[in-house]
């Protein structure tokens, strides 16, 4: 069964109004993602996010799949989602993502689901840098840390910033 994700970023036209996000999947709400209430199920939702995050990262090498290469991924600490406006079956939509803080420890990443111009919901994930193979938390190069750099979204503030885990 295809969910019509494409695994690339799609460029960006310059037509949006979401400056400094990077569009990482345009697609429809499709039959099979709707719940019992007639909207897509959050399932869908973090699916997407959680995809759109790998799109991203790719950038970056820190996707899952770079992990196999160079035994360095993230995994999130926290997760939210917020919802604005219901999404329903064959609704176009498209997702915007970009960085809101950067630190040799990970990135708090932040995503944006849009349908006509309007943001429909959000979702922020506190990112932590991991090593594969020690299976422990660890600190990026700072190559890769300047590479992510040209992906912070501009006054976007960090929801976790002021939050240990």
């Amino acid at each position: 069964m295809s969910c019509g994700f494409q695994l690339s970023s799609i460029e960006d036209d310059g037509s949006n109004n979401m400056k400094g996000y990077l569009q990482t999947l345009r697609d429809r709400v499709h039959s099979n993602w709707i719940d019992y209430n007639g909207h897509m199920n959050i399932m869908w939702y973090m699916n997407i996010f959680d995809r759109c995050s790998d799109i991203l990262t790719q950038k970056f090498e820190l996707s899952g799949e770079d992990a196999p290469d160079n035994g360095i991924t993230l995994v999130a600490g926290r997760i939210y989602i917020a919802h604005r406006k219901e999404l329903v079956e064959n609704d176009e939509f498209e997702i915007w993502s970009g960085l809101a803080s950067i630190s040799d420890r990970g990135f708090t990443i932040s995503h944006r689901a849009v349908k006509n111009g309007r943001i429909h919901a959000t979702c922020d994930i506190n990112a932590n840098a991991f090593s594969r193979n020690s299976r422990k938390s660890i600190r990026l190069e700072p190559g890769v840390l300047k590479i992510a750099e040209a992906y912070i979204i501009p006054g976007m503030k960090d929801r976790f910033a002021n939050e240990a885990l």
